[in-house]
């Protein structure tokens, strides 16, 4: 199975949505910056993401990443640039990464990206959540912007529209 490096924004979203617990990684494959465990900590957006990224009961590693200066040209966040700067130095990790300019800069690096809506299509494809029309209306309810078209051609693949 393959490891995931997430940033901030998906940890955020699904927190908020009450979801962070429903979607299944492998502790040993979910991999945080620890760029990505500070913004967390110092937000005062998400109090279960503090407590959740806090907590001596989750397994998930929290990395220590060097960050890259072809990434650094970037001017991304601080969890962007150090998920992006661990994917360049770590094939075969899929990044978690819902920022636009991020998402660019994996593409230019040729780096696999997977955002929110992603690990959602992929858990309700394992059954780890049984109504992606309610969750993508709470993640929007939450200030998570989906494209209507995106959303509406993405409903209709699962069958809930």
């Amino acid at each position: 199975m393959s490891k995931f490096v997430s940033n901030t924004s998906p940890i955020l979203y699904l927190s908020k949505i009450g979801l962070i617990d429903n979607i299944y990684l492998p502790p040993e494959n979910f991999l945080i910056p620890n760029g990505v465990k500070e913004e967390i900590l110092a937000g005062a957006v998400d109090d279960y993401a503090k407590e959740w990224i806090g907590s001596p009961n989750n397994k998930i590693q929290i990395l220590t990443v060097p960050t890259r200066s072809e990434i650094l040209a970037w001017d991304l966040g601080k969890g962007e640039t150090e998920v992006l700067s661990y994917l360049l130095s770590n094939e075969g990790t899929i990044g978690i990464i819902d920022d636009l300019n991020a998402r660019r800069c994996a593409h230019i690096y040729h780096l696999p990206v997977i955002g929110t809506i992603g690990l959602l299509l992929n858990s309700k494809g394992k059954n780890q959540i049984s109504s992606l029309k309610e969750t993508f209306t709470k993640l929007k309810e939450a200030g998570f912007y989906i494209d209507k078209n995106l959303l509406e051609r993405l409903l209709i693949e699962v069958k809930e529209l």
